[in-house]
C-alpha cells in the first residue's frame, strides 16, 4: 500500500495530542507538503507525495509535526501578565510544545545528515 501525504497527516495527528478541532487535515497536509518542499532543496530531488519513499517518512513526519507544534503554540512568542494575584507567564522553556519542536528539529537534523546531500560535479571546459 502506497504511503501518501494523507497517510503521513494521520500519523502526525496519532501523535500530537489535543489538536484542536479546527486544524484540519487538509492544513496538516500542506506542513507536509512544506516539509517535502524543505526536503527537496536539501536533498536536490523532489519527493512523491503519492506514494512516499520510506526514507523519507519520518523526516516528513517529524518536520511535519515540528510546523503543526511551533504553530500551535506560537514559538518565540514569550510574555508574562500580571494583575494583582492573578500572573499569565508564556514562556519557551515552560512550554511542551516548544521543547518537543527543539526535539524534532534536532530529529530532522539528524535525519538529514543520514540521508546525505548529494554532491553535482561540473565539467568545466577551459
Amino acid at each position: 500500500m502506497a504511503t501518501t501525504k494523507a497517510t503521513l497527516a494521520q500519523r502526525i495527528r496519532d501523535r500530537v495530542a489535543n489538536i484542536p478541532a479546527e486544524v484540519t487535515n487538509a492544513m496538516i497536509e500542506g506542513y507536509i507538503e512544506d516539509a517535502a518542499s524543505d526536503a527537496k532543496a536539501w536533498l536536490r530531488t523532489s519527493v512523491n507525495l503519492n506514494d512516499v519513499p520510506e526514507e523519507h517518512q519520518g523526516l516528513l513526519v517529524n518536520l511535519g509535526e515540528a510546523y503543526l507544534r511551533s504553530r500551535l503554540s506560537g514559538v518565540g512568542v514569550d510574555f508574562n501578565v500580571t494583575q494583582g494575584e492573578f500572573t499569565v507567564s508564556r514562556g519557551q522553556e515552560s512550554d511542551v510544545h516548544t521543547k518537543q519542536v527543539q526535539f524534532l528539529i534536532d530529529r530532522v537534523n539528524t535525519s538529514l545528515r543520514l540521508l546525505g546531500r548529494p554532491c553535482l560535479f561540473k565539467k568545466v571546459f577551459g
